[in-house]
């Protein structure tokens, strides 16, 4: 994008190429004087995470006093994945969007790359090691299965919502 001539057309060039690239990076990167311009998407997608937790606080009370803890935790899960993590994505993205956001990239865990590799690991590697190790002797192969199968379905879901409609848009 070339750069207008005069530093107030300059200053507004810069911005809208900051806005188009927006990153974590690149926001804590803003200086506070700068002025950020979403589109109806990102503002409709930072509203959402407060009805996000909330529906999902009512939803998992509401069917753990209906069907008991693990059907209950089941069904909120269930109503989680497919709405919120599911739904919701679509709806806001895109299919096209959401699958191009499994595509490889050359960057995949940002600059410096210590930092994603960290973010990446540390939600994983803090209960495996305080939780999971000193249960794991206690659980059968079944209990380890199925909690297998859950780990990789919300983690998939989970990326669908957070990278696919966060980042994509």
């Amino acid at each position: 994008m070339p750069i207008p001539t005069g530093s107030k057309k300059r200053h507004k060039a810069r911005l809208q190429e900051r806005n188009n690239q927006l990153s974590p990076a690149n926001v804590l990167a803003l200086k506070f004087t700068d002025k950020i311009s979403f589109t109806k998407k990102q503002r409709l997608l930072i509203a959402i995470p407060p009805f996000l937790l909330a529906t999902t606080y009512i939803t998992f009370r509401l069917l753990t006093d209906l069907l008991g803890r693990s059907n209950g935790y089941l069904g909120g899960f269930l109503f989680y994945w497919s709405i919120w993590c599911g739904l919701i994505p679509f709806l806001i993205v895109g299919s096209e969007a959401l699958k191009a956001s499994f595509n490889d990239s050359e960057n995949r865990f940002g600059k410096p790359k210590w930092v994603g590799i960290f973010f990446l690991a540390g939600p994983f590697l803090s209960p495996f090691f305080t939780i999971f190790l000193p249960k794991v002797v206690d659980a059968t192969w079944g209990i380890v299965l199925i909690s297998a199968i859950f780990a990789i379905i919300n983690g998939t879901m989970e990326e669908i919502l957070w990278r696919g409609a966060f980042i994509k848009t």
